[in-house]
């Protein structure tokens, strides 16, 4: 195994733990809410791993679990997502590679954040 290879398997374990502890922590703060917010979680379990390999479709499936959340009746103010979107944003905003990623999925969030109760 060269070292490029076992570098890249490296990250990718690191992301996917990344993600396991994002989906957690979601998983942790969505007990008790309504049965469909908890399709949230493997959004945000892969939403998160995914944003090294395909950032776009990351950004997509974390506002797909904010949608849900929503949808879901979670209310606005809960924890929930804190871990999945501080780390989605901050990846896009440090490595993404085109300018309007940034503002157009933090708007994104903020629409979603906006339809909870």
């Amino acid at each position: 195994m060269s070292r490029e290879s076992a570098r890249d398997g490296a990250a990718t374990g690191l992301a996917w733990l990344t993600g396991g502890l994002c989906g957690l922590w979601a998983l942790t703060f969505l007990i008790g809410q309504d049965p469909l917010a908890l399709l949230a979680v493997p959004l945000c379990l892969v939403g998160v791993a995914l944003l090294n390999r395909i950032a776009w479709l990351s950004a997509v499936l974390v506002l797909a679990a904010s949608l849900v959340c929503a949808l879901a009746g979670v209310r606005y103010g809960n924890v929930d997502l804190l871990a999945t979107i501080a780390i989605t944003l901050f990846w896009i905003g440090r490595h993404g590679r085109n300018a309007w990623a940034g503002p157009l999925v933090t708007a994104g969030l903020a629409v979603t954040s906006a339809m909870r109760e």
